[in-house]
């Protein structure tokens, strides 16, 4: 397969918050295209998706993303060389879900990349060779990392997690062999928290890994648990909180043009 990727260019947003992305790289990382079948045969096809799907991720040397503002993405075009509109289908304009997908675009967990699949539901023309995309991504970055700390949270139900840019409420407190089980419960993003570390009254670590995460939001209102798993059961701890201090939108034009591999 072919592959030409063109560099990110100026990005013209009239807003004191958004930086340029002239060093921007995207790289095409795939293509996968499905012709439509029977719905008897999509039940037996093992990961068949109709249509024409672009996976591309991107870059910023000195930059870390943490979240996209989804709402300032914006679409422009996918077709291929022929001039067919892959989201012709739809009878309209994609909207953010269509094009970013409803849990898109992906962040590396080191924020080094942001990945991107664009997935129409239209097909490129028999004769063409080469499928384009256009857009531009809102990403947020991160920077000035800090660190603060809360002495003296009591390991029970109802207790807060008030310093860094999140309060916390603990929802739940569990027995766990000889530690135990905490959910952690806020209502606002938590992109510019980059980790928790757990001491005990003493200044020992308790030793803490996150197990799991459930995260909705709904008219602009966040609802999301953390579980850490603790190796030792202490009545009290202290939390030390890292995150980005100062956040940027950036800007990324992301065009990208990628051959179907057919053709001369």
């Amino acid at each position: 397969m072919k592959t030409f990727v063109i560099a990110a260019l100026l990005a013209v947003v009239a807003s004191p918050r958004v930086i340029y992305a002239a060093d921007a790289k995207i790289s095409v990382a795939g293509i996968r295209i499905g012709e439509k079948v029977p719905e008897g045969v999509k039940d037996i096809l093992y990961v068949h998706g109709e249509g024409t799907r672009l996976m591309m991720y991107l870059e910023k040397p000195g930059q870390v993303f943490i979240g996209v503002e989804r709402d300032a993405c914006k679409f422009e075009l996918f077709t291929d060389d022929k001039g067919t509109d892959l989201f012709g289908p739809l009878g309209h304009a994609p909207d953010a879900d269509d094009w970013l997908g409803a849990f898109g675009p992906k962040i590396s967990e080191n924020g080094k990349y942001c990945c991107l699949e664009v997935q129409a539901p239209g097909l490129p023309a028999k004769d063409a060779t080469k499928i384009r995309f256009s857009g531009t991504l809102m990403l947020n970055c991160g920077s000035a990392p800090k660190t603060v700390e809360q002495k003296n949270v009591p390991l029970k139900k109802g207790s807060k997690i008030t310093v860094g840019p999140v309060q916390f409420d603990i929802s739940s407190v569990k027995p766990d062999g000889n530690g135990l089980i905490v959910d952690l419960h806020a209502r606002k993003s938590l992109e510019r928290i980059i980790k928790f570390a757990f001491f005990d009254a003493a200044g020992k670590p308790i030793g803490g890994t996150r197990d799991s995460m459930e995260s909705s939001y709904m008219l602009g209102i966040y609802n999301i648990t953390e579980t850490y798993k603790l190796s030792r059961k202490v009545p009290s701890m202290t939390v030390k909180i890292s995150y980005f201090d100062k956040v940027e939108n950036i800007a990324v034009p992301v065009q990208a043009e990628t051959g179907l591999g057919i053709g001369p």
